[in-house]
This record gives structure tokens, C-alpha cells and sequence, in this order.
């Protein structure tokens, strides 16, 4: 019996839950770095790692990573790992613009360069078909 792989939807809708995933991540990261920064204590193992946990810009955090995680189970499903993973990469830009917006950490000349090299790299290695090319089980190329 041949397990069917159903067909990928369209190329948009494949980068449009890529990107939401990939942003969806970084927006975890900084709610998980906001909520760290808001702590009166710096989390530990051992007591306070309930109360870091129980944080609610953390629990936020956790909820939209979670999120973003779940969107990336639907992406890999669609589309072969090697066309959608770059895509990751973006969440490095996303993290550094958005660290010096909302968290007024330090944005200089080295870091725009790594930015920009990493928007180049996704762009060349994302060239190819968001689709999937995998075939139904059993055939043959």
C-alpha cells in the first residue's frame, strides 16, 4: 500500500506560515528577554525558577514560541527541509532590529554587516521551490 503525501498548497501561502513561524519566534525570544529583565531576582535553579517560570512576560513568551513551533510542524510538512530552514536565519535579523527598538540594546556598524549577509544568504539559499518535491512512497524519480 503507497502512503500519499498530500499536495503542498500554493508557494505564498507555504512563505507566508514560514515567515509567520520565524517571527513568531523571535517575538518569543523577546518577550522571554523582557520578562527575564523584569525579574526582581536573576532566575536560578531552585526556588526562584518558579517564580522566573511563572513570570507573565515569560509565560507569554513561552505561549507565542510554542506557537511559532507549531506553525513550523505545518511548514515541514508542506516543504523540504533544506528549501525552508534558511528561513530561520531571519529570526537573527528580526532579534537584533527588534532588540535595539524595543530593548535599546546597541545596533552598530558590525552588526548591520552580519544583518546583511544573513539577508543575502537566505535570499541565495531560498532561491529554489517553497514546494515540495518529495514523491508518494514507493515512486521512483
Amino acid at each position: 500500500m503507497k502512503k500519499v503525501v498530500p499536495p503542498a498548497p500554493a508557494r505564498n501561502i507555504v512563505l507566508v506560515v514560514t515567515v509567520a513561524s520565524v517571527v513568531l519566534a523571535a517575538a518569543g525570544q523577546l518577550l522571554l528577554k523582557a520578562g527575564v529583565d523584569a525579574l526582581p531576582h536573576r532566575p536560578l535553579l531552585g526556588p526562584t525558577l518558579i517564580w522566573t517560570l511563572f513570570h507573565p512576560l515569560i509565560l507569554l513568551g513561552f505561549a507565542v514560541y510554542g506557537l511559532s513551533a507549531v506553525l513550523w510542524l505545518k511548514v515541514l510538512s508542506w516543504a523540504d527541509l533544506s528549501l525552508v530552514y534558511p528561513f530561520l536565519a531571519l529570526s537573527y535579523v528580526i532579534v537584533v532590529l527588534a532588540s535595539w527598538l524595543f530593548l535599546h540594546e546597541s545596533l552598530d556598524a558590525d552588526k548591520l554587516l552580519g544583518v546583511g549577509l544573513i539577508v543575502v544568504g537566505v535570499v541565495v539559499l531560498a532561491g529554489g521551490d517553497l514546494r515540495t518535491n518529495r514523491k508518494t512512497e514507493g515512486e521512483e524519480s
